[in-house]
Protein backbone atom coordinates (compact mmCIF):
# COMPACT_ATOMS: atom_id res chain seq x y z
CA UNK A 1 0.00 0.00 0.00
CA UNK A 2 2.90 2.08 0.88
CA UNK A 3 5.00 1.45 -1.87
CA UNK A 4 1.70 1.91 -4.96
CA UNK A 5 1.60 5.93 -2.30
CA UNK A 6 4.86 6.31 -3.07
CA UNK A 7 5.15 5.48 -7.02
CA UNK A 8 1.70 8.10 -6.76
CA UNK A 9 3.76 11.01 -4.98
CA UNK A 10 6.68 10.96 -7.30
CA UNK A 11 4.09 11.32 -10.07
CA UNK A 12 2.51 13.85 -8.93
CA UNK A 13 5.52 15.79 -8.38
CA UNK A 14 6.71 15.36 -11.76
CA UNK A 15 3.40 16.70 -13.17
CA UNK A 16 3.88 19.41 -10.84
CA UNK A 17 7.82 20.62 -10.70
CA UNK A 18 7.37 21.67 -14.52
CA UNK A 19 4.24 23.39 -13.59
CA UNK A 20 5.72 25.29 -10.60
CA UNK A 21 8.48 26.50 -13.30
CA UNK A 22 6.28 27.60 -15.91
CA UNK A 23 4.15 29.63 -13.44
CA UNK A 24 7.28 31.41 -11.74
CA UNK A 25 8.30 32.08 -15.84
CA UNK A 26 5.08 33.54 -16.72
CA UNK A 27 5.14 35.65 -13.23
CA UNK A 28 8.79 37.28 -13.90
CA UNK A 29 7.90 38.02 -17.31
CA UNK A 30 4.49 40.29 -16.44
CA UNK A 31 6.02 41.79 -13.93
CA UNK A 32 9.11 42.58 -15.69
CA UNK A 33 6.93 43.74 -18.75
CA UNK A 34 5.54 46.02 -16.12
CA UNK A 35 8.24 47.90 -15.35
CA UNK A 36 9.10 48.17 -19.17
CA UNK A 37 6.64 51.61 -18.77
CA UNK A 38 9.00 52.77 -15.41
CA UNK A 39 12.20 52.47 -18.11
CA UNK A 40 10.78 53.87 -20.66
CA UNK A 41 9.98 56.97 -18.25
CA UNK A 42 13.51 56.91 -17.34
CA UNK A 43 14.76 57.26 -20.76
CA UNK A 44 12.40 60.16 -21.16
CA UNK A 45 13.61 62.22 -17.80
CA UNK A 46 17.05 61.56 -19.00
CA UNK A 47 16.30 62.97 -22.48
CA UNK A 48 14.90 65.67 -21.11
CA UNK A 49 17.37 67.07 -18.54
CA UNK A 50 20.09 66.59 -21.67
CA UNK A 51 17.72 68.53 -23.87
CA UNK A 52 17.54 71.48 -21.02
CA UNK A 53 21.34 71.70 -20.99
CA UNK A 54 21.30 71.21 -24.23
CA UNK A 55 19.17 74.20 -24.75
CA UNK A 56 20.97 76.23 -21.87
CA UNK A 57 24.19 75.43 -22.81
CA UNK A 58 23.68 76.71 -26.76
CA UNK A 59 21.25 79.52 -25.66
CA UNK A 60 21.32 81.47 -28.91
CA UNK A 61 21.44 79.02 -31.39
CA UNK A 62 18.51 77.08 -29.29
CA UNK A 63 16.27 80.41 -29.32
CA UNK A 64 16.97 80.14 -32.82
CA UNK A 65 15.93 76.21 -33.36
CA UNK A 66 12.59 76.95 -31.51
CA UNK A 67 11.35 80.22 -33.41
CA UNK A 68 11.67 78.31 -36.93
CA UNK A 69 10.35 74.69 -34.83
CA UNK A 70 7.17 77.07 -33.83
CA UNK A 71 7.28 78.95 -37.55
CA UNK A 72 7.01 75.05 -38.65
CA UNK A 73 4.37 73.97 -36.76
CA UNK A 74 1.88 77.04 -37.44
CA UNK A 75 2.79 76.51 -41.35
CA UNK A 76 2.71 72.53 -41.28
CA UNK A 77 -0.28 72.79 -38.62
CA UNK A 78 -2.04 69.85 -40.30
CA UNK A 79 1.33 67.72 -40.79
CA UNK A 80 2.03 68.41 -37.14
CA UNK A 81 -1.48 67.03 -36.15
CA UNK A 82 -0.80 63.98 -38.54
CA UNK A 83 2.16 63.11 -37.08
CA UNK A 84 1.16 63.92 -33.33
CA UNK A 85 -2.30 61.67 -34.04
CA UNK A 86 -0.05 58.84 -35.33
CA UNK A 87 1.88 58.70 -32.49
CA UNK A 88 -0.77 58.76 -29.97
CA UNK A 89 -2.13 55.94 -31.89
CA UNK A 90 1.51 53.90 -32.16
CA UNK A 91 1.51 54.07 -28.49
CA UNK A 92 -1.81 53.35 -27.77
CA UNK A 93 -1.62 50.04 -29.93
CA UNK A 94 2.11 49.58 -28.17
CA UNK A 95 0.50 50.23 -25.01
CA UNK A 96 -2.64 47.68 -25.21
CA UNK A 97 -0.52 44.85 -27.06
CA UNK A 98 1.62 45.51 -23.72
CA UNK A 99 -1.81 45.07 -21.73
CA UNK A 100 -2.74 41.75 -23.78
CA UNK A 101 0.50 40.00 -23.19
CA UNK A 102 0.80 40.63 -19.56
CA UNK A 103 -2.84 39.71 -19.07
CA UNK A 104 -1.82 36.29 -21.04
CA UNK A 105 1.30 35.95 -18.79
CA UNK A 106 -1.08 36.62 -15.78
CA UNK A 107 -3.66 34.02 -16.95
CA UNK A 108 -1.21 31.32 -17.63
CA UNK A 109 0.42 31.83 -14.43
CA UNK A 110 -2.85 31.73 -12.01
CA UNK A 111 -3.83 28.63 -14.14
CA UNK A 112 -0.55 26.81 -13.83
CA UNK A 113 0.14 28.12 -10.22
CA UNK A 114 -3.29 26.96 -9.23
CA UNK A 115 -2.54 23.80 -10.22
CA UNK A 116 0.88 23.20 -9.00
CA UNK A 117 -0.72 23.97 -5.90
CA UNK A 118 -3.33 21.86 -5.79
CA UNK A 119 -0.83 18.62 -6.66
CA UNK A 120 1.61 20.22 -3.87
CA UNK A 121 -0.60 19.67 -1.06
CA UNK A 122 -1.90 16.09 -2.69
CA UNK A 123 2.02 15.16 -2.85
CA UNK A 124 2.16 16.71 1.12
CA UNK A 125 -1.21 14.75 2.32
CA UNK A 126 -0.23 11.46 0.88
CA UNK A 127 3.88 11.91 2.21
CA UNK A 128 2.40 12.86 5.76
CA UNK A 129 0.40 9.36 5.94
CA UNK A 130 3.15 7.51 4.96
CA UNK A 131 5.97 9.22 6.73
CA UNK A 132 3.83 9.39 10.03
CA UNK A 133 5.42 7.66 12.89
CA UNK A 134 8.49 6.34 10.30
CA UNK A 135 12.10 7.31 8.95
CA UNK A 136 11.79 10.79 7.33
CA UNK A 137 14.94 10.75 6.11
CA UNK A 138 14.20 7.12 4.24
CA UNK A 139 10.96 8.32 3.05
CA UNK A 140 12.40 11.75 1.66
CA UNK A 141 14.66 9.14 -0.28
CA UNK A 142 11.87 7.40 -1.33
CA UNK A 143 9.50 10.33 -2.31
CA UNK A 144 12.82 11.75 -4.14
CA UNK A 145 10.95 13.53 -7.30
CA UNK A 146 8.40 15.50 -4.61
CA UNK A 147 11.50 16.10 -1.88
CA UNK A 148 13.25 18.21 -5.67
CA UNK A 149 9.83 19.66 -5.63
CA UNK A 150 9.65 21.03 -2.33
CA UNK A 151 13.69 22.09 -2.52
CA UNK A 152 12.87 24.23 -5.38
CA UNK A 153 9.78 25.73 -4.03
CA UNK A 154 11.46 26.62 -0.54
CA UNK A 155 14.27 28.22 -2.98
CA UNK A 156 11.74 30.34 -4.92
CA UNK A 157 10.04 31.46 -1.84
CA UNK A 158 13.38 32.61 -0.20
CA UNK A 159 14.64 34.22 -3.47
CA UNK A 160 11.25 36.16 -3.92
CA UNK A 161 10.93 36.84 -0.19
CA UNK A 162 14.69 38.41 0.09
CA UNK A 163 14.05 39.73 -3.22
CA UNK A 164 14.05 43.47 -2.17
CA UNK A 165 17.06 43.44 0.00
CA UNK A 166 19.17 41.67 -2.44
CA UNK A 167 18.00 44.36 -5.45
CA UNK A 168 18.52 47.30 -3.18
CA UNK A 169 22.16 46.21 -2.59
CA UNK A 170 22.16 45.72 -6.72
CA UNK A 171 21.23 48.93 -6.94
CA UNK A 172 24.06 50.19 -4.45
CA UNK A 173 26.44 48.02 -6.36
CA UNK A 174 25.53 49.26 -10.07
CA UNK A 175 25.60 53.14 -9.20
CA UNK A 176 28.90 52.32 -7.20
CA UNK A 177 30.23 50.05 -9.89
CA UNK A 178 29.34 52.56 -12.76
CA UNK A 179 31.20 55.37 -10.76
CA UNK A 180 34.47 53.01 -10.54
CA UNK A 181 34.89 51.67 -14.33
CA UNK A 182 34.46 55.25 -15.17
CA UNK A 183 37.11 56.28 -12.71
CA UNK A 184 38.99 52.57 -14.29
CA UNK A 185 38.25 53.90 -17.54
CA UNK A 186 39.74 57.70 -16.83
CA UNK A 187 42.73 56.35 -15.02
CA UNK A 188 43.55 53.77 -18.10
CA UNK A 189 43.00 56.26 -20.67
CA UNK A 190 44.57 59.97 -19.07
CA UNK A 191 46.50 58.50 -16.04
CA UNK A 192 44.42 60.60 -13.93
CA UNK A 193 41.66 60.08 -11.14
CA UNK A 194 38.42 60.86 -12.14
CA UNK A 195 38.10 63.71 -9.56
CA UNK A 196 41.29 65.32 -10.94
CA UNK A 197 39.78 64.65 -14.88
CA UNK A 198 36.36 66.49 -13.96
CA UNK A 199 38.36 69.22 -12.63
CA UNK A 200 39.59 69.84 -16.35
CA UNK A 201 36.22 70.69 -17.53
CA UNK A 202 33.95 74.01 -16.77
CA UNK A 203 31.94 73.94 -13.87
CA UNK A 204 28.40 73.76 -16.50
CA UNK A 205 30.43 70.41 -18.00
CA UNK A 206 30.78 68.92 -14.72
CA UNK A 207 27.08 69.23 -13.31
CA UNK A 208 25.70 68.44 -16.54
CA UNK A 209 27.26 64.66 -16.58
CA UNK A 210 26.88 64.22 -13.05
CA UNK A 211 23.30 64.97 -13.17
CA UNK A 212 23.02 62.97 -16.44
CA UNK A 213 24.25 59.74 -14.29
CA UNK A 214 22.51 60.23 -11.18
CA UNK A 215 18.97 60.36 -12.91
CA UNK A 216 19.96 57.41 -14.87
CA UNK A 217 21.14 55.67 -11.78
CA UNK A 218 17.89 56.79 -9.82
CA UNK A 219 15.88 55.47 -12.89
CA UNK A 220 17.28 52.01 -12.96
CA UNK A 221 17.67 51.66 -8.71
CA UNK A 222 13.98 53.20 -8.67
CA UNK A 223 12.60 50.20 -10.84
CA UNK A 224 14.72 47.26 -9.46
CA UNK A 225 13.39 48.55 -5.70
CA UNK A 226 9.99 48.28 -6.82
CA UNK A 227 10.36 44.66 -8.49
CA UNK A 228 12.08 43.71 -5.40
CA UNK A 229 8.82 45.08 -3.24
CA UNK A 230 6.57 43.04 -5.75
CA UNK A 231 8.37 39.85 -5.35
CA UNK A 232 8.58 40.38 -1.85
CA UNK A 233 4.96 40.58 -1.79
CA UNK A 234 4.71 37.62 -4.26
CA UNK A 235 7.01 35.79 -2.24
CA UNK A 236 4.43 36.19 0.87
CA UNK A 237 1.54 34.65 -1.69
CA UNK A 238 3.59 31.42 -2.82
CA UNK A 239 4.60 30.55 1.20
CA UNK A 240 0.55 31.08 1.56
CA UNK A 241 -0.55 28.82 -1.23
CA UNK A 242 2.35 25.86 0.29
CA UNK A 243 1.38 26.14 3.28
CA UNK A 244 -0.32 28.11 6.45
CA UNK A 245 -0.95 31.68 6.61
CA UNK A 246 -1.92 31.91 10.51
CA UNK A 247 1.65 33.76 10.84
CA UNK A 248 0.35 36.32 8.25
CA UNK A 249 -2.62 36.69 10.03
CA UNK A 250 -0.88 37.08 13.60
CA UNK A 251 1.65 39.84 12.06
CA UNK A 252 -1.74 41.91 10.94
CA UNK A 253 -3.36 41.68 13.84
CA UNK A 254 0.15 42.96 16.26
CA UNK A 255 0.63 45.62 13.87
CA UNK A 256 -3.07 47.21 14.12
CA UNK A 257 -3.81 50.50 15.54
CA UNK A 258 -6.67 52.98 15.26
CA UNK A 259 -5.74 54.96 12.63
CA UNK A 260 -5.88 59.23 12.78
CA UNK A 261 -5.24 61.12 9.87
CA UNK A 262 -4.16 64.99 10.87
CA UNK A 263 -6.86 66.64 8.54
CA UNK A 264 -5.84 70.27 8.97
CA UNK A 265 -1.55 70.38 9.01
CA UNK A 266 -1.42 69.90 5.31
CA UNK A 267 -0.11 72.33 3.06
CA UNK A 268 -0.50 71.92 -1.05
CA UNK A 269 -3.63 69.51 -0.43
CA UNK A 270 -6.68 70.57 -2.36
CA UNK A 271 -10.09 69.73 -1.53
CA UNK A 272 -10.54 66.79 -3.67
CA UNK A 273 -7.68 65.27 -2.37
CA UNK A 274 -8.18 65.44 1.32
CA UNK A 275 -11.28 64.18 0.52
CA UNK A 276 -10.08 61.14 -1.20
CA UNK A 277 -7.69 60.59 1.82
CA UNK A 278 -11.05 60.98 4.03
CA UNK A 279 -12.60 58.20 2.32
CA UNK A 280 -9.49 56.26 2.09
CA UNK A 281 -9.13 56.46 5.87
CA UNK A 282 -13.09 55.26 6.41
CA UNK A 283 -12.04 52.16 4.24
CA UNK A 284 -9.22 51.14 5.64
CA UNK A 285 -10.70 51.95 9.10
CA UNK A 286 -13.53 49.28 8.26
CA UNK A 287 -10.98 46.87 7.10
CA UNK A 288 -9.25 47.01 10.52
CA UNK A 289 -12.55 46.84 12.57
CA UNK A 290 -13.71 43.96 10.54
CA UNK A 291 -10.12 42.23 9.90
CA UNK A 292 -11.36 39.33 12.96
CA UNK A 293 -14.75 38.80 11.32
CA UNK A 294 -13.28 38.21 8.13
CA UNK A 295 -10.46 35.33 9.23
CA UNK A 296 -12.98 33.77 11.06
CA UNK A 297 -15.55 33.50 8.17
CA UNK A 298 -13.05 32.33 5.48
CA UNK A 299 -10.79 30.03 7.50
CA UNK A 300 -13.47 26.75 7.56
CA UNK A 301 -14.10 28.07 3.52
CA UNK A 302 -10.03 27.74 2.94
CA UNK A 303 -9.50 25.14 5.00
CA UNK A 304 -12.02 22.98 3.75
CA UNK A 305 -10.95 23.72 0.31
CA UNK A 306 -8.67 22.41 -2.87
CA UNK A 307 -8.91 26.23 -4.19
CA UNK A 308 -5.24 27.21 -3.48
CA UNK A 309 -6.03 30.61 -5.51
CA UNK A 310 -8.58 31.44 -2.46
CA UNK A 311 -5.34 31.01 -0.05
CA UNK A 312 -2.80 32.70 -2.44
CA UNK A 313 -5.95 36.27 -2.33
CA UNK A 314 -6.05 35.97 1.09
CA UNK A 315 -2.43 35.94 1.38
CA UNK A 316 -1.68 39.05 -0.84
CA UNK A 317 -4.60 40.71 1.07
CA UNK A 318 -3.37 40.02 4.44
CA UNK A 319 0.57 40.97 3.13
CA UNK A 320 -1.13 44.18 2.03
CA UNK A 321 -2.78 45.16 5.31
CA UNK A 322 0.51 44.46 6.63
CA UNK A 323 2.81 46.29 4.92
CA UNK A 324 0.20 49.57 5.64
CA UNK A 325 -0.14 48.85 9.00
CA UNK A 326 3.29 48.93 9.76
CA UNK A 327 4.19 51.61 7.85
CA UNK A 328 1.58 53.72 9.49
CA UNK A 329 2.00 52.49 13.26
CA UNK A 330 5.69 54.65 12.56
CA UNK A 331 3.76 57.53 13.34
CA UNK A 332 2.46 56.28 16.73
CA UNK A 333 -1.62 57.11 16.29
CA UNK A 334 -1.42 60.32 14.19
CA UNK A 335 -0.50 60.23 10.47
CA UNK A 336 0.77 63.62 8.03
CA UNK A 337 -1.91 64.05 5.67
CA UNK A 338 1.14 64.11 3.19
CA UNK A 339 2.10 60.89 4.15
CA UNK A 340 -1.20 59.18 3.99
CA UNK A 341 -1.98 60.24 1.03
CA UNK A 342 1.36 57.79 -0.39
CA UNK A 343 -0.81 54.79 1.16
CA UNK A 344 -4.73 55.52 -0.40
CA UNK A 345 -3.79 53.55 -3.77
CA UNK A 346 -3.00 50.47 -1.41
CA UNK A 347 -5.71 50.97 0.48
CA UNK A 348 -7.76 50.68 -2.22
CA UNK A 349 -6.02 47.99 -3.61
CA UNK A 350 -6.73 46.00 -0.70
CA UNK A 351 -10.61 46.86 -0.42
CA UNK A 352 -10.60 45.33 -4.08
CA UNK A 353 -8.57 42.33 -3.66
CA UNK A 354 -11.37 42.16 -0.01
CA UNK A 355 -14.03 42.07 -2.88
CA UNK A 356 -12.27 39.68 -5.21
CA UNK A 357 -12.21 37.43 -1.81
CA UNK A 358 -15.15 37.57 -0.86
CA UNK A 359 -16.54 36.71 -4.25
CA UNK A 360 -14.26 33.62 -4.99
CA UNK A 361 -15.23 32.35 -1.40
CA UNK A 362 -19.01 32.54 -2.25
CA UNK A 363 -18.45 30.18 -5.26
CA UNK A 364 -16.26 27.79 -3.02
CA UNK A 365 -19.00 27.73 -0.36
CA UNK A 366 -21.73 27.14 -2.79
CA UNK A 367 -19.33 23.87 -3.72
CA UNK A 368 -18.06 23.17 -0.56
CA UNK A 369 -22.47 23.28 0.47
CA UNK A 370 -23.45 20.97 -2.81
CA UNK A 371 -20.62 18.47 -1.63
CA UNK A 372 -22.35 18.67 1.44
CA UNK A 373 -25.81 18.32 0.81
CA UNK A 374 -24.62 14.97 -1.06
CA UNK A 375 -22.62 13.21 1.37
CA UNK A 376 -22.08 15.19 3.99
CA UNK A 377 -19.51 17.54 5.67
CA UNK A 378 -16.79 15.00 4.77
CA UNK A 379 -17.95 14.39 1.08
CA UNK A 380 -14.56 13.56 -0.72
CA UNK A 381 -12.33 13.38 2.43
CA UNK A 382 -10.67 9.68 0.89
CA UNK A 383 -7.84 9.92 3.41
CA UNK A 384 -6.95 10.23 7.06
CA UNK A 385 -5.25 13.30 6.68
CA UNK A 386 -8.05 15.09 4.88
CA UNK A 387 -10.45 13.93 6.81
CA UNK A 388 -8.38 15.34 10.10
CA UNK A 389 -8.01 18.79 7.88
CA UNK A 390 -11.58 18.73 7.74
CA UNK A 391 -12.78 18.07 10.69
CA UNK A 392 -10.58 20.74 12.43
CA UNK A 393 -11.53 23.13 10.04
CA UNK A 394 -15.05 22.50 10.81
CA UNK A 395 -14.39 22.71 14.63
CA UNK A 396 -13.42 26.07 14.41
CA UNK A 397 -16.36 26.79 12.83
CA UNK A 398 -19.33 25.24 14.54
CA UNK A 399 -17.84 23.68 17.97
CA UNK A 400 -20.00 25.41 20.67
CA UNK A 401 -17.42 26.62 22.43
CA UNK A 402 -17.37 29.43 19.70
CA UNK A 403 -18.98 32.62 19.08
CA UNK A 404 -20.41 31.15 15.96
CA UNK A 405 -20.37 27.69 17.00
CA UNK A 406 -23.76 25.91 17.13
CA UNK A 407 -24.15 22.25 19.23
CA UNK A 408 -26.85 20.69 16.99
CA UNK A 409 -24.77 20.77 14.33
CA UNK A 410 -21.48 20.13 15.90
CA UNK A 411 -23.21 16.66 16.80
CA UNK A 412 -23.93 15.81 13.17
CA UNK A 413 -20.53 16.68 12.14
CA UNK A 414 -19.07 14.36 15.44
CA UNK A 415 -21.25 11.76 14.23
CA UNK A 416 -20.32 12.00 10.56
CA UNK A 417 -16.78 12.07 11.72
CA UNK A 418 -16.68 8.73 13.64
CA UNK A 419 -17.78 7.11 10.92
CA UNK A 420 -15.58 8.44 8.03
CA UNK A 421 -12.74 7.60 10.88
CA UNK A 422 -14.06 4.02 10.78
CA UNK A 423 -14.52 3.58 7.36
CA UNK A 424 -11.11 4.27 6.41
CA UNK A 425 -9.54 2.97 9.18
CA UNK A 426 -8.40 5.70 10.71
Amino acid sequence: MKLIKVIKINLLALLALPLLLLATAAQMAAKAMKKAIAIIGTILAVFAIALVFEIVRNFGQAMEFIVILIVCIILGGIFSAIIFFLLSLASTVIMAVAGVVIGLLEGIYSVTYSGYASLYHKCKTEYGEISEGGNRILYGLACILFTMVRIVNRALIFFVTHALKLLVVCSLALTAGGVYLIHAEVMGTFGIGLVDYLKLFPAFEIVYGVVLYAAMAFGLCSVLISLGREWNQWGMEMSMSTSHYDKYVQNVREQWQEVQVDYEEASGIDDKRRQKCVEAAEILQQHIESFDEFVQELTPIIDGSDDYMLRSEFGEYAGTLQEISEKLSEYHGEVPLEVFEKYVRRIQEADELKKSIRKRSEKVQERQEESKGAGGFFAGCNSAGKLEKRYKALCRTYHPDNEAGDEETFKVIQAEYENMKRSLGA
